[in-house]
């Protein structure tokens, strides 16, 4: 796996519009993987409004 696009949140509840121009990946296979590296005893991640021309196969598991 290639990490092509990473993004940092703003440590706090209200969410704000991040974005990516991917056009230079059309017709390509894609993960998008969320990841909390906080140490501390509480953390969570908020995501919401994924956009794009998405398919989701059924046979692709995390190996792929």
């Amino acid at each position: 796996m290639q990490v092509v696009r990473t993004e940092t949140g703003n440590c706090n509840e209200t969410m704000f519009r991040k974005g990516w121009n991917v056009t230079e990946f059309t017709g390509q296979y894609a993960q998008v993987r969320l990841v909390d590296n906080k140490s501390a005893n509480w953390a969570h991640i908020n995501f919401d409004d994924l956009q794009g021309d998405i398919i989701c196969p059924h046979n692709l598991n995390e190996n792929n």
